[in-house]
């Protein structure tokens, strides 16, 4: 039988020597890939947990200025109304508009597009009936068509609401 010598001392502590710089080595290693995830765990989640940033439109009324630097007072405008089966001609609607905007910017910008603004309304205006002028929910329905096609004339949201100052049916 062929008998094989037992490894000799020295031979064992090179191998202990050489595995363990390579766990020293591996060890490192994981240390530095641990701390990178976990700095690009933090800043992922900053970016994510920041969200966007507020709109104007979510914030209240108060923080986005006085009401009296953002309203642009459009006037009084009296078309005639058209008739139908109720009425017959001869009825006239007053009606006087308010366009608050979003900021100060964007009221400095409608005041050079009252033109359009009034035009804007008076269409409307002219567009309704007798009997429409009267119903109840009308001043709510001319709110919210005027701020639309405002706010689509000017290129973008800059409108908060619409206020109907004077509304007069005769």
């Amino acid at each position: 039988m062929i008998q094989i010598p037992p490894p000799s001392p020295a031979g064992n502590i090179e191998k202990r020597k050489i595995r363990g710089i390579a766990l020293k080595s591996r060890s490192f290693l994981y240390a530095i890939i641990g701390i990178v995830s976990l700095f690009v765990g933090v800043f992922l989640g900053a970016f994510l947990l920041k969200g966007e940033p507020e709109s104007s439109d979510s914030l209240p009324a108060f923080a986005r200025g006085p009401i009296t630097e953002r309203a642009l007072d459009l006037g009084p405008a009296v078309v005639n109304l058209l008739g139908d089966d109720a009425a017959p001609l001869g009825h006239y609607a007053r009606v006087q508009v308010q366009v608050v905007f979003v900021e100060k910017k964007a009221h400095d910008y409608g005041k050079s597009m009252v033109p359009i603004l009034k035009d804007i309304v008076l269409d409307r205006i002219s567009r309704l009936s007798y009997t429409e002028a009267l119903s109840p929910e009308i001043k709510a329905t001319l709110k919210k068509e005027l701020r639309e096609r405002i706010n689509h004339s000017l290129g973008g949201q800059l409108v908060d609401e619409i206020l109907i100052t004077e509304y007069i049916v005769e």
